[in-house]
């Protein structure tokens, strides 16, 4: 029987898309997004050693990015590898975050909330604090599922390039994650 490249299982989106096409799209929505990351910090008014972390996490994530381009192009399922390593930590730290927006909307008055606003330019109100809380905290859960989701679709489809590559090499040794009969 040949391989069922269109089976439910390497399908998203309700089975709209292939998993395939959901990392191309996810790849290239990564890139653009720190294209435009890396030109807002390059234009704001801070001195340029500001703007180096922003410039480094988006080389880093370009990357990943064209890795996981990479790995649909040759077929090489270890390249999705670092670009689920760059969601994991993602995964964290928007949890992080979430959990500083939460902790400054129990407690405005703490040294946590201070991480929000400037206390010591901008004397802060409690009202201030709990409106930048809550959106850092929308800001964090949409970006947590975000990541969730992303690093689940390059899992699959790590998982679709294994069974690709079983399929065209059956009598090669592979580690999988089906079971095997042996003689």
């Amino acid at each position: 029987m040949p391989f069922q490249h269109n089976d439910q299982k390497y399908k998203c989106l309700c089975g709209q898309m292939h998993i395939t096409m959901a990392a191309i799209l996810i790849a290239a929505a990564t890139i653009l997004v720190g294209i435009v990351a890396l030109v807002l910090a390059i234009a704001d008014d801070r001195p340029f050693y500001s703007w180096i972390p922003v410039a480094v996490v988006v080389l880093i994530m370009i990357v990943c990015s064209f890795l996981v381009l990479y790995a649909l192009k040759s077929e090489k399922e270890i390249f999705f590898l670092p670009y689920i390593g760059l969601m994991v930590l993602s995964i964290l730290l928007s949890v992080g975050v979430a959990v500083l927006g939460i902790w400054s909307l129990v407690s405005p008055r703490s040294g946590v909330a201070d991480f929000l606003t400037n206390p010591v330019q901008n004397p802060r109100s409690d009202s201030e604090v709990i409106s930048k809380a809550s959106v850092l905290l929308a800001l964090a859960v949409l970006f947590l599922f975000c990541s969730i989701w992303f690093a689940f679709i390059m899992y699959r489809c790590f998982l679709y390039q294994k069974d690709v590559k079983i399929a065209r090499h059956p009598h090669i040794a592979h580690y999988t994650r089906t079971k095997t009969d042996s003689a």
